[in-house]
């Protein structure tokens, strides 16, 4: 494990691998920040959007879906080109959408969460599917996170991170539907709070922790395989990516650290690398 950038993050989230390019991006959530890292040659961007962002996919034709507080949003980085698709919360100021990610067959599903009262399980996870239609997937979540599908795409993880919990769903590929939701793992009894996830070749989960300080990699039977941990407590999430996507980027983040938090963990914030010894796979693209 090494630091690969001294981003600052002050609340990083969706990391996003771009095998084109070569970079990493990712996004500071209060700043309204889209950021970009070019790995061989240490180059960075960044995007400035009128909002907070709380994540981002590409698509296949060119550009992102964005989801920010005041809605799903196409956005055109080369020219800073923003259009708003779907605002399904206006008498819901104290939501903002948070984790979003597309399922394989590139419907992007994004959830919302209470910013205001912590815990406060008044967000909901919807799907925006290649027509622009958004549906309502599943209410009453206290901070949505983790979403993943398995290597064939049978199984949909989420965790309500508020609830300590990450789930498992059977997913329906055609429909893009989940159903027969379960307890994938209960983290109540543990350090921190199940955050971002992803899934490798093999089938197992990665999930971060957010103020545990490690991720942790989960078998398709929620079993714990393997823990890394990290010089900060703050892991907001991670993907794989790389030349051969053998490697996993970990975004961190300095929120609600107070001075002596910070002062005791001067990388907090900040881009790692680890390598993990097993392949990951690149995430899908909206087909919108």
């Amino acid at each position: 494990m090494e630091q690969l950038f001294a981003a600052g993050n002050q609340l990083g989230e969706s990391p996003v691998w771009s095998p084109e390019e070569g970079a990493l991006y990712w996004v500071d959530i209060p700043k309204g920040l889209i950021r970009r890292y070019v790995v061989s040659s240490q180059e960075t961007s960044l995007w400035q959007l009128p909002a907070s962002i709380g994540s981002f996919a590409f698509r296949r034709d060119g550009g992102m879906v964005v989801a920010l507080k005041n809605g799903i949003h196409l956005f055109d980085p080369a020219t800073n080109q923003l259009s708003l698709v779907h605002n399904p919360e206006p008498d819901l100021p104290e939501n903002r959408f948070n984790e979003g990610k597309c399922d394989p067959r590139g419907r992007f599903f994004a959830g919302t969460m209470n910013e205001v009262v912590r815990g406060k399980p008044s967000g909901s996870l919807y799907r925006l599917a290649s027509d622009k239609q958004l549906d309502l997937i599943l209410p009453s979540i206290t901070v949505p996170n983790g979403l993943a599908w398995s290597p064939e795409g049978k199984v949909m993880y989420f965790a309500d991170t508020r609830r300590h919990v990450i789930y498992a769903f059977d997913y329906d590929l055609e429909e893009g539907t989940p159903h027969n939701r379960r307890v994938f793992v209960d983290l109540s009894s543990y350090e921190g709070l199940p955050d971002g996830a992803t899934v490798d070749s093999e089938g197992c989960l990665w999930s971060a922790m957010f103020s545990g300080g490690r991720i942790v990699r989960y078998t398709p039977s929620g079993k714990i395989d393997r823990v890394i941990g990290f010089p900060v407590t703050q892991i907001n999430s991670l993907t794989f990516g790389g030349s051969d996507m053998r490697t996993i980027f970990v975004v961190t983040s300095k929120h609600l650290l107070n001075d002596a938090g910070l002062a005791s963990q001067p990388l907090a914030g900040n881009i790692f690398a680890v390598d993990p010894g097993v392949k990951g796979i690149v995430d899908s693209r909206f087909a919108g």
